[in-house]
């Protein structure tokens, strides 16, 4: 999982999640945190199915040649990568 902060306020899963598939062919689930009323950015998460598309996904956000950049102009994302690992 990735941990996102300072994302535009009113960003939906689906278009995080579409905007990953349309970037880097990989399927992933979102969500976005309700954010409080006086906050000017939300939160939310990226979860992966696989350590090898959390590597890459997580290559994509880091790298200095990305800029993401929101309708709104908001274009600096905190990442906190999560590894969790399911015993089965």
């Amino acid at each position: 999982m990735i941990i996102i902060d300072n994302l535009e306020k009113g960003l939906s899963p689906s278009t995080i999640m579409e905007f990953i598939h349309q970037q880097l062919s990989i399927s992933c689930q979102a969500f976005v945190s309700p954010s409080k009323l006086l906050e000017i950015y939300a939160r939310g998460g990226i979860l992966l199915h696989s350590k090898r598309n959390f590597d890459k996904l997580l290559a994509f956000l880091e790298n200095p040649d990305h800029i993401i950049v929101s309708s709104g102009g908001r274009y600096s994302v905190n990442l906190f990568p999560v590894i969790i690992n399911h015993a089965n």
